[in-house]
């Protein structure tokens, strides 16, 4: 049921974003907040460890957040070597929940994550002004959702690993409409 609701919310933040030619910031969340946690409280009353810990791998990347049965799992946040961060939900050491990825270049992805892929509804916000708002598989884009260009045009409509597959429109940035039918990111129809 979640899920459902968060589709459609999804799809109502892409019309949002075609017809007032806008950002939609509906989905970012502050994925950034600190988890601040040094001590925890039980019922008791008495003060125990919590589960936060700081990890610094010897390739020179660094983790600090949760760990469950020595493994990555919880919030936390991992930094790698090579410049990009992730924030977010882990699950048995792999990005798994609601997440922040951000390259070095600038690129940055807000959504869902599962198994360590961009899965599920999502953000991606490219360093050139492009960003992509909708659903996910295997870290392309798949199903409905907005792309919206740096030069005014977006596209709206259905994706296939990563392409424009289906019906969509394109929406210029001077106002015109064009329906079209797109296979493997081509015009067919």
């Amino acid at each position: 049921m979640v899920m459902q609701i968060h589709k459609y919310l999804i799809i109502c933040c892409v019309v949002f974003v075609v017809i007032h030619r806008t950002e939609c910031k509906l989905f970012r969340k502050s994925t950034e907040d600190k988890d601040d946690r040094k001590l925890t409280t039980s019922d008791k009353g008495d003060k125990q460890k919590s589960n936060i810990k700081h990890i610094n791998y010897d390739n020179g990347d660094h983790y600090e957040g949760e760990i469950k049965d020595g493994k990555l799992s919880g919030r936390g946040t991992f930094i790698y070597a090579d410049g990009r961060k992730y924030v977010g939900q882990f699950k048995n050491n792999k990005f798994d929940g609601d997440g922040k990825l951000i390259w070095k270049n600038g690129d940055m992805y807000d959504g869902d994550f599962k198994n360590g892929e961009r899965t599920g509804s999502g953000i991606y916000y490219f360093q050139g002004g492009d960003m992509y708002i909708g659903f996910f598989v295997d870290g392309k884009f798949d199903g409905y959702g907005l792309y919206k260009y740096a030069n005014g045009n977006s596209f709206v409509g259905t994706m296939k690993k990563g392409k424009k597959d289906g019906y969509g429109k394109m929406v210029y940035a001077d106002g015109k409409v064009k329906s079209t039918i797109w296979k493997n990111n081509k015009i067919v129809a």
